[in-house]
């Protein structure tokens, strides 16, 4: 049980994750305002994960198996991917997640990249998936 124990999580595991791309500081518990440009592509292409704690989780191994790509990420926790508000979240969450999801859809545009990786654990119904397409292809 002390492997899986949150302190030795942030101690020994968090850093393989990326946790400096995620909105919502885990260790201060609080949204962060911006994540560091580290986290995002310097051209066009590549691959784009974006999603909630679970696409962190995934972030390790697709950095690992496609190590020649370019490789953004915005992944926070508690955040599906969205192009409006999200609407079913209240507080600090929201907060992180609307920045999370405004930043990840400006940043595609920019990008443009080859393939965007979308994750979350919950909620997958209540997701406009073709409104993510048409927005991240700017058709809308």
């Amino acid at each position: 049980m002390a492997n899986y124990h949150r302190d030795n999580y942030i101690k020994n595991f968090m850093g393989l994750f990326s946790p400096e791309c995620n909105f919502f500081d885990t260790v201060e518990r609080q949204p962060k305002n911006d994540i560091p440009n580290s986290c995002l592509n310097k051209g066009e292409g590549g691959i784009f994960i974006w999603g909630d704690s679970h696409a962190k989780s995934l972030s390790y191994g697709i950095r690992k198996s496609f190590s020649g790509e370019n490789i953004s990420q915005i992944t926070t926790s508690n955040c599906r991917p969205l192009v409006k508000e999200d609407t079913e979240l209240d507080g600090e969450y929201r907060v992180a997640c609307d920045r999370a999801n405004a930043k990840a859809k400006d940043e595609i545009l920019k990008i443009k990249p080859k393939v965007i990786i979308l994750v979350q654990h919950i909620d997958h119904d209540k997701n406009d998936y073709n409104e993510i397409f048409r927005t991240s292809r700017n058709t809308i």
